[in-house]
């Protein structure tokens, strides 16, 4: 069974095939009673999903949003006072309408740019006649979004909207008052920039005002009684206004059918309230002013204004060529902070001199653009440099303007390529170039030139070596004679050059002394060492381009060795021609003695044989004699 949907003062009653025809000749008696007017409802209710198909496949699409429509249609047959019958067909749309689209105009969009969005969305609203309402919204987007408020009816604005930008909360508004059952549609707000457009479209909803239904009545039978009684030419400020909303080519068929005769005129008196509109649309806080600015520097033109339309077409010139600016590859960049417009040029050259001009809506601002080119030269000298080996050194020079001209570093006139020993860079803005020589050492030092053309500069590089320190220093050492004895340092590097003394005196080609150097450690050896061994050592440390002697020193004591007996001498009788042995055991291998006979070294006899076997020290006869007879004595050395 078809249903009949009525809406009345924001109330939604549903009522059968049946009651339809009753309820509404009900709520409309009192306009039939007094202005005798039989009216003829039909209502018919659409749907975009009308079957579970449909519904399904709208459900599977997530940019679109599945609406209801419920379209009231009131037929109207009335009679006025001349008896004549006009019949006037209105529409009210009573759906809850919301829907989001965004279109990409541009293949590739920019890291810093974007395509306009709703940061504030609007919403759908139900009102009754006789209210007022606004849609808001919040828009972003890089470039900023140009926004526009349109009917999905394709009907223009009513005479009671307005729209504005809310400058403290940032917002595009469009306001209607008071409302009408005309002004019930989808609204659709456009925000587009030059990467593509997104629209939202909402639902107004406007209900019946039962109390003003006859007051409207009332008033349209009057006013068109005035007119036929009257039918007089409209004034020119009448005539102003009803041109007001026109398009041009129309406004000699509106003259004609007004009985408006003074046309000519009356474009004269519009056009001059189009300038002064115009000019009332933009207000200008400060104009732009003319630039001079040296080659390679970047310009800003800026001025202040404000606009009472946000969305006023504004376009930049040069020498009345428009500038492309998304296309300028960051040469050109519009910016907007608050009141202030601004057109940064970078890295201007003579080429960029010109007029530039500002266009806003028919208003026009010129400024001139001035650039000098100044002749190469050093800004700042290379300076020369002074550093620790091992450490970078920079150099560092700056020039007055970029140049294409190649530069070229040398040190000792040998051209420098990149490496790992040497950096070459130029800063952002192409006018300091730098030298980096990393891990520097004494090889490194000498002069640096850079070459520009015609342009040189020359600095030293200085290098001031790491001092040598000692890791281990010499250490004393006391070894007893006949001992070995061993000094040994080491130092903080491997690339020096030593030399060994003793009380002063260089030993270091001295046979008499063993030397032992890996890397950084250095070794003196003494060995079977004497009483006049002892004395102070010294290793004495040199390196490149250092003046400066680095020594250590540490003294070597030699002991005298002193022994006792183990195993002593007692007397011995043997026949003549015998063999025989005197035999002494001392506690040091190392000690040696001497063989003494009645005070006289054993030496001196023949048939005597003195044997030394570590500690034990024998003297053998291989046949005694007369000549042999005596006192022996054995006396160890330090004894």
């Amino acid at each position: 069974m078809a249903e009949v949907i009525q809406s009345t003062g924001g109330v939604m009653e549903v009522l059968s095939e049946a009651q339809s025809s009753s309820a509404i000749r009900e709520s409309f008696s009192e306009v039939k009673s007094s202005a005798s007017v039989s009216q003829h409802f039909s209502e018919v209710q659409m749907t975009s999903s009308s079957s579970s198909s449909s519904s399904a496949m709208s459900s599977s699409t997530s940019s679109s949003s599945s609406t209801v429509t419920k379209v009231r249609r009131i037929s109207q047959t009335s009679r006025g006072v001349d008896g004549a019958e006009r019949t006037v067909v209105q529409r009210k749309t009573s759906a809850i309408v919301e829907s989001y689209s965004q279109v990409q105009k541009s293949s590739t969009i920019p890291p810093a740019e974007s395509m306009p969005d709703f940061e504030l969305k609007p919403r759908p609203i139900t009102a009754q006649e006789g209210d007022k309402v606004s849609f808001k919204v919040k828009v972003i987007g890089k470039p900023k979004p140009t926004v526009a408020w349109v009917r999905e009816s394709g009907k223009p604005l009513s005479e009671g909207t307005t729209t504005y930008f809310d400058t403290i909360n940032k917002q595009h508004v469009l306001k209607i008052k008071p409302l009408s059952l005309e002004d019930a549609d989808v609204y659709k707000c456009v925000a587009s920039n030059d990467h593509g457009d997104a629209v939202y479209a909402v639902s107004l909803v406007v209900t019946e005002n039962p109390a003003m239904d006859f007051k409207k009545m009332l008033k349209k039978r009057n006013v068109q009684t005035l007119r036929r009684e009257e039918r007089r030419p409209p004034t020119e400020e009448e005539m102003l206004k009803i041109l007001a909303g026109a398009d041009k080519k129309d406004y000699e068929r509106i003259c004609a059918e007004h009985g408006f005769t003074d046309f000519r005129g009356i474009l004269k008196k519009l056009k001059e309230l189009k300038r002064r509109e115009d000019v009332e649309m933009v207000k200008i806080l400060k104009p732009l002013q003319d630039v001079t600015a040296k080659a390679d520097s970047n310009v800003i033109f800026e001025t202040m204004m404000e606009l009472k339309d946000p969305n006023i077409k504004m376009r930049w010139f040069k020498d009345g060529e428009l500038l492309r600016v998304q296309y300028s590859l960051g040469k050109y960049e519009v910016k907007q902070l608050g009141t202030k417009h601004m057109l940064c040029i970078a890295s201007v050259s003579l080429k960029d001199t010109g007029t530039y001009s500002l266009q806003v809506g028919d208003k026009a601002l010129n400024a001139k653009l001035t650039v000098i080119d100044e002749p190469l030269k050093f800004v700042s000298d290379l300076k020369p440099m002074r550093v620790t080996e091992r450490q970078t050194a920079t150099f560092e020079v700056r020039l007055s303007k970029k140049t294409d001209v190649p530069l070229v570093w040398k040190c000792k006139d040998k051209e420098l390529k990149r490496d790992e020993k040497y950096d070459m860079s130029v800063s952002e803005d192409g006018l300091t170039y730098t030298l980096r020589v990393k891990d520097v050492r004494p090889s490194n030092t000498g002069d640096y030139t850079l070459s520009l053309g015609d342009l040189t500069a020359t600095a030293p590089l200085f290098i001031e070596r790491i001092p040598i320190k000692f890791a281990c220093h010499l250490k004393n050492v006391r070894v007893k004679e006949k001992g070995k004895a061993r000094m040994e340092c080491e130092m903080s590097s491997k690339d020096v050059h030593i030399k060994w003394l003793m009380d002063g005196r260089d030993i270091t080609d001295n046979p008499r002394y063993i030397f032992v150097r890996e890397g950084k450690h250095a070794e003196l050896i003494v060995e079977d060492c004497d009483l006049a061994d002892g004395g102070e050592y010294s290793i004495v440390c040199t390196q490149d381009n250092d003046a400066q002697e680095y020594v250590s020193s540490a003294n070597l004591t030699v002991d005298e060795r002193f022994a006792s007996v183990t195993s002593g001498l007692s007397d011995l009788q043997c026949p003549t021609g015998s063999g025989a042995e005197l035999c002494v055991v001392l506690n040091d291998e190392k000690v040696d003695g001497i063989w003494l006979k009645d005070g006289k070294k054993v030496s001196e006899l023949s048939g005597v044989q003195v044997v030394k076997q570590g500690a034990v020290h024998k003297l053998l006869f291989s046949g005694v004699g007369d000549e042999h007879e005596g006192k022996y004595t054995f006396r160890a050395n330090g004894g």
